[in-house]
């Protein structure tokens, strides 16, 4: 069995690494008023919500079970997205609002 390796240098990526499974797939986000209808609408596919006490939009991002670690650490993950920025911002994003 081969281990993975981090995508920027190379070192093994243990059961925590960054980019993996272990990644937090809750959000929220404060919205205004105007705004929050928008941002139900962009964020349904994740079963959203409104918390009209926090003022916020809450959603769940499902887990991909096929995600590997990609990345040793924090730091790593950062200086790859640097490298491929213009790669990364050809992607579609996962929420439109």
């Amino acid at each position: 069995m081969s281990k993975d390796r981090c995508k920027t240098c190379g070192r093994p990526v243990g059961e925590y690494s960054y980019g993996g499974r272990s990644w937090n797939t809750y959000f929220d986000q404060r919205v205004g008023s105007v705004s929050k209808d928008a941002w139900l609408q962009a964020t349904s596919r994740f079963n959203s919500n409104y918390d009209e006490k926090s003022k916020k939009v809450s959603w769940n991002v499902p887990q991909n079970n096929n995600a590997r670690g990609l990345f040793c650490r924090q730091m790593c993950a950062y200086v790859f997205m640097e490298q491929y920025n213009e790669e990364l911002a050809r992607l579609p994003s996962l929420v439109q609002v």
